[in-house]
């Protein structure tokens, strides 16, 4: 009875780094469309909430992560 053989192929180092790039680059441009969105507005039973300085920071941190993510690709 044979035993069934399997081929192994191996990614070269190139493929890699070229898929892991492409990752990078997916989710820089990710963060940047989420930060170029307006903070969200939450309420309840019709009561609107107020919307907290600290989320305008976030959405500004988000932005800058996201060019500096971009640069360095």
């Amino acid at each position: 009875m044979a035993l069934p053989t399997h081929a192994f192929n191996l990614p070269s180092p190139y493929e890699t780094e070229t898929e892991e790039l492409d990752r990078r680059q997916k989710m820089a441009q990710l963060l940047q469309a989420q930060a170029a969105q307006s903070p969200e507005k939450f309420s309840y039973k019709g009561i609107e909430a107020h919307v907290s300085p600290l989320s305008y920071l976030a959405k500004a941190l988000e932005s800058y992560t996201s060019s500096a993510d971009q640069k360095t690709i």
